[in-house]
C-alpha cells in the first residue's frame, strides 16, 4: 500500500496521535433529525436573558402594588422591553454570547455587567425624559436587585447543566473528507491542528476513485471506503459536513460525483485555496481557516429543526387523541371485512436514505408477491376490499402514519416516502428523476407540497408528473415555514374530502 505524503501534513506517527484525539468512527443507529448546536444554545440563553429582564421590570408592581405608584403596568413592561433589547444587543456587540465568554463564570459575569449597566442608563434616561416623578431607591432595588440575581443564577445553572465536555461536543462538527490525496491530507491536517482540533471530529476519509481506494491510507489515516460507503455511513451515523477535497477544476468537472452527495443530509463544501475570494461571494464560508465554496446546504438547522419537531409532536399527539375512537372502529371494520392484519406495513426510504417501516390501514387483500413497485392501477382492482375502498376515498388509511411521526421517522408535512423500487413508466423512480436524492435531506411527510397540488397516487405514474413532484419537494425544502406547513395541511384535508385515492 502506498502512503501519500505532503509537506506540512502530519506524519504517520502524528496521525496516530491525532486519531487518538479524534477517533474515526463509523457509527450506527438512527440518524437524529434535530441536533443540538452551540448556536441554538446561544439563542436559548438570549431568550432566557430577555425573559428575565422583562419579567424583572414588572416585579416592583407585583410586589408593591399600588404602594409603588411611580410606574403603571404598561410603563413597567415598556421599560423592561427596552432594557432587554439594549442589554442583549450590547451583549452581542461585545460577543459575550460566544462559547469562550461563557466557559468560566469569572469571565462571563464581568462581561455581563457592562451591558447591564448600559441598559440601566438607557432606561433611566428614557424614564427621566417621559416621567415627571423621580426614581425612588425602593424602585431601583426591587427592579434591578432580583434582575442581577436571576441573571447570575441562570449562568450558574447553565454551567452546571452543560459541563465542559458537553460544550466541546456541541461545538464539534462531524466531518467526512472525500479525496484520498494530497488535498485531503491538507484538509485533515488543518482540522486536526491545535487551533481547530476541538471543532471537528473526522468521521472518515473516503476515496473519490478506485486508484485512491487501493492506496489504503493517506499519511497514516486509513481510507474508510468510496462514495457508496459514505452514503451508507451517513444513513446510520451523524455527518454535519462533507469536504470535497479535490482540485476545484476536477471537482466542478465531476458534477455527477457531487450530486451523489445529495443523499447525505449534511453541508457539502469545496476548498477554494486556488480561487480568488471575490469569485463566488454568495456561497463563501470558512472551515478550519480555509475559504470554502458551499455547494449543498443542510436544511432546517438548529432552532428551525426544533420548531419543526415541536410542530410534528404537538399536532400529531392532539390529532391522534381526537381520532383514536374512530381508529378503533376502523380496525374492527377491517377485521370483519376480510382476513389479514389491521395494519399494512412496508419499508420506505426516509431521512438520510434510511429505511423505516411505514404504517397504514390495510385496504387490500394480502399478496406476498406484491413488492409495491407497480402500485395500485386505475380502474377496478379486485384486491381492494369494501372497507378499503371507503378508507382510500377519504384517505383514512393514511392516519396511522401519525404513529410514524411520534416514532420520529416522519413529519406531518414533507416529501412523501415512496417504495424504494417504485416504477414510473417502467423505470425506477429514484434513478429516472434527477435530484431525487435531495428529498431525503428532510424527514418524509404524511403529505407534502406535491400531494397538496394534485401530484399523488395515479398522477405519479406519469414521468412528467414524477419530475414535477420532485421539483416541488425541493421547493418545499428550500422555503419551509410553519405557515407553509399549515397551508399544505389544510389544502390536503380539503382534497381528501373531495376526491378518491389522495395518496
Amino acid at each position: 500500500m502506498s502512503d501519500i505524503s505532503t509537506p506540512g501534513v502530519f506524519s504517520p506517527a502524528e496521525a496516530s496521535t491525532a486519531r487518538d484525539r479524534r477517533p474515526i468512527v463509523l457509527g450506527s443507529g438512527r440518524v437524529p433529525f434535530f441536533r443540538w448546536s452551540f448556536g441554538l444554545i446561544n439563542r436559548l440563553v438570549m431568550t432566557c436573558d430577555v425573559a428575565i429582564v422583562v419579567l424583572s421590570s414588572v416585579l416592583p408592581r407585583l410586589l408593591a402594588g399600588d404602594a409603588m405608584p411611580q410606574l403603571s403596568w404598561v410603563q413597567s413592561l415598556l421599560l423592561g422591553i427596552i432594557e432587554a433589547l439594549v442589554f442583549v444587543r450590547t451583549m452581542q456587540w461585545i460577543r459575550s454570547y460566544r462559547v469562550e465568554a461563557r466557559e468560566r463564570l469569572i469571565v462571563s459575569l464581568p462581561l455581563m455587567l457592562g451591558p447591564l449597566l448600559c441598559a440601566w442608563v438607557f432606561t433611566g434616561l428614557y424614564y427621566a425624559a417621559f416621567h415627571s416623578g423621580a426614581w425612588s431607591l425602593d424602585l431601583v432595588w426591587l427592579w434591578h436587585g432580583p434582575q442581577v440575581g436571576a441573571l447570575v443564577l441562570a449562568r450558574v445553572v447553565e454551567r452546571a447543566a452543560l459541563p465542559h465536555s458537553q460544550r466541546q461536543a456541541l461545538i464539534r462538527r462531524r466531518v467526512a473528507v472525500i479525496g484520498a490525496n494530497a488535498s485531503g491530507a491538507i484538509v485533515m491536517a488543518r482540522m486536526m491542528a491545535d487551533d481547530h482540533r476541538e471543532e471537528f471530529e473526522i468521521v472518515g476519509l473516503f476515496a473519490d476513485t478506485t486508484d485512491e481506494l487501493q492506496s489504503g491510507q493517506v499519511s497514516g489515516v486509513p481510507i474508510a471506503g468510496d462514495l457508496d460507503r459514505l452514503t451508507a455511513v451517513a444513513s446510520t451515523s451523524v455527518i454535519d459536513l462533507v469536504v470535497v477535497a479535490l482540485p476545484l477544476s476536477t471537482a466542478m468537472a465531476q458534477v455527477g460525483r457531487i450530486k451523489a452527495l445529495q443523499w447525505v443530509p449534511a453541508d457539502v463544501v469545496i476548498p477554494l485555496d486556488e480561487v480568488p475570494l471575490p469569485a463566488v461571494p454568495n456561497r463563501l464560508t470558512d472551515v478550519a481557516g480555509m475559504p470554502v465554496l458551499q455547494v449543498i446546504s443542510r436544511p432546517l438547522k438548529g432552532s428551525l429543526a426544533l420548531l419543526k419537531l415541536a410542530e410534528d409532536y404537538i399536532l400529531a399527539s392532539i390529532i391522534l387523541a381526537f381520532v383514536s375512537p374512530v381508529l378503533i372502529l376502523i380496525g374492527i371494520a377491517i377485521k370483519l371485512d376480510s382476513p389479514g392484519p389491521v395494519f399494512f406495513r412496508q419499508d420506505r426510504a426516509g431521512y438520510g436514505n434510511r429505511t423505516f417501516r411505514i404504517y397504514k390501514f390495510r385496504t387490500m387483500t394480502c399478496d406476498p408477491n406484491d413488492d409495491g413497485s407497480v402500485g395500485t392501477q386505475l380502474g377496478y382492482n379486485p384486491r381492494v376490499t369494501r372497507v378499503g375502498r371507503i378508507l382510500r376515498q377519504l384517505s383514512l388509511d393514511e392516519v396511522p402514519q401519525l404513529l410514524n411521526v411520534l416514532l420520529g421517522d416522519m413529519s406531518l408535512v414533507g416529501p412523501r416516502p415512496y417504495v424504494p423500487n417504485m416504477l414510473v413508466e417502467g423505470q425506477v423512480f429514484c434513478d429516472a428523476v434527477e435530484n431525487y436524492g435531495y428529498r431525503f435531506r428532510l424527514k418524509p411527510g404524511i403529505t407534502g407540497l406535491a400531494q397538496a397540488n394534485g401530484l399523488r397516487s395515479f398522477a405519479l405514474r406519469s414521468m412528467d408528473n414524477a419530475r414535477r413532484s420532485v421539483e416541488m419537494d425541493i421547493e418545499y425544502i428550500s422555503r419551509w415555514s410553519l405557515g407553509l406547513d399549515l397551508r399544505i395541511m389544510v389544502k390536503t384535508l380539503v382534497a381528501a374530502m373531495s376526491g378518491p385515492d389522495v395518496f
